[in-house]
């Protein structure tokens, strides 16, 4: 929520500090307040000390949206599932950047993410790949640190890349490790797990044959999960793939999905609820799922 125009048409405080958000279920208990020498406000389905005529001009002059992505939004149908021939025509409709935009997919699953069973985690390498490359961390004990950086790994290393890790010194985006590695790296599971960098069989990053790892990476492997709230976010592509390879990868990625239904959701259950396309900073396109 932005308090910009507010602040501005009701007084600035001196500083202000916003609190993290508790997701837990049931309403809503997001909670931000602003504090000042003369007076505070906490919003929390309720309004404490500024009153509701105030709480109102505050939602009122909340930031709007511009006039691109106005005008990207009025050539989508709100209410209207479209096929994947035409969704991907109007990805580049509704272009609002000057960049080359990233192609974006989500998925509501029809899953709770609270049982285990019905957790949704795989890897996938998209036939056009994303059109991103990652910074690759290698930690072997094999002794073939060049091999690796021969192959594209940024960095590679054992005990001595652990302990540039312990001194924050990250300069990978992904770290792969051979199983003999991953019994020295709890020291820095701390450090790389909050990040999302640490190695995971599940997820493909540990194995004997580091260099096969590598490669595939490079070729634009990546893995994909759900959230806290049984969504799955993922990329697909750039907008200048053209449409035939953006078709390519999202059916693709839809059909890998829908190979990973989880054991434990019921046989007669539906597992996609529905899938949004969108560009950087474009309006979500709903896919009809018949069309894939």
């Amino acid at each position: 929520m932005h308090f910009h125009n507010f602040l501005y048409n009701y007084g600035r405080p001196k500083r202000i500090f916003f609190l993290r958000i508790n997701k837990r279920p049931g309403p809503s208990s997001f909670k931000k307040r602003v504090y000042s020498p003369k007076w505070e406000m906490h919003l929390n389905r309720e309004i404490v000390s500024i009153g509701p005529f105030y709480f109102n001009n505050l939602l009122f002059n909340m930031k709007k949206h511009g006039k691109k992505y106005n005008q990207a939004v009025s050539l989508v149908e709100a209410d209207r599932q479209y096929t994947l021939v035409e969704a991907v025509d109007l990805l580049e409709r509704t272009n609002t950047v000057k960049f080359d935009p990233t192609i974006e997919v989500h998925f509501n699953l029809n899953i709770d993410p609270r049982q285990a069973d019905q957790m949704v985690r795989a890897t996938i390498t998209l036939p056009n790949g994303t059109g991103k490359t990652k910074k690759i961390g290698a930690f072997t004990d094999l002794g073939n640190e060049k091999e690796l950086l021969a192959a594209g790994v940024v960095v590679a290393g054992g005990d001595d890349l652990i302990d540039l890790v312990l001194q924050g010194k990250i300069e990978f985006d992904i770290a792969i490790a051979t199983p003999g590695m991953m019994k020295k790296m709890g020291k820095v599971a701390k450090v790389l797990g909050p990040k999302g960098l640490m190695p995971n069989p599940k997820a493909g990053t540990v194995g004997e044959d580091l260099l096969a790892i590598a490669n595939e990476i490079n070729k634009g492997r990546f893995e994909f999960k759900n959230d806290k709230q049984g969504n799955v976010h993922s990329i697909v592509g750039k907008l200048s793939f053209g449409s035939d390879k953006l078709k390519e990868n999202i059916a693709y990625f839809v059909n890998t999905l829908k190979a990973s239904r989880p054991s434990g959701l019921k046989g007669g259950a539906s597992f996609i609820d529905s899938v949004y396309l969108c560009n950087a900073m474009g309006p979500g396109i709903r896919l009809d799922m018949n069309s894939l």
